[in-house]
């Protein structure tokens, strides 16, 4: 499998079954291989989600689902089964609300981020300071 990523594009999260299955979603596009078939679809404006049906490929459980795409078309992806369809779900959902939000909001967003992380960062400092080691 190989890659050439944009500047600036990032990889979020992939579902990986074989070499000639799997799914690949960036902060601009989900890249997808299956039977051997590989596909790019861009993500900016992509709009819809749907979490699929199970199918099963000899020994390892998956969920095909789509995307809608800003074009019309429904993108095909693979999303593991159980818990760790979270990953793939999340990461769809988190970049297609992301493209929704103005840039005051975006900022306002990441400020929030920050306090929290602050916030977080402080109350481990003093986990640390107040914790005695023998």
């Amino acid at each position: 499998m190989q890659l050439d990523l944009e500047e600036d594009e990032l990889i979020i999260c992939s579902t990986i079954i074989d070499t000639d299955n799997y799914s690949l979603l960036t902060t601009q596009r989900i890249v997808t291989k299956e039977n051997g078939i590989e596909d790019i679809g861009d993500m900016t404006g992509a709009t819809h989600h749907d979490y699929g049906i199970k199918v099963k490929l000899e020994k390892f459980n998956y969920v095909v689902g789509t995307v809608l795409l800003q074009n019309g078309n429904e993108f095909r992806h693979f999303i593991e089964a159980g818990k760790a369809a979270a990953v793939m779900i999340y990461g769809i959902k988190t970049l297609v609300w992301s493209q929704e939000l103005t840039d005051k909001q975006m900022l306002n967003l990441m400020r929030i981020w920050d306090k929290k992380r602050e916030a977080l960062n402080k109350a481990l400092y003093e986990q640390r300071k107040n914790t005695k080691v023998d």
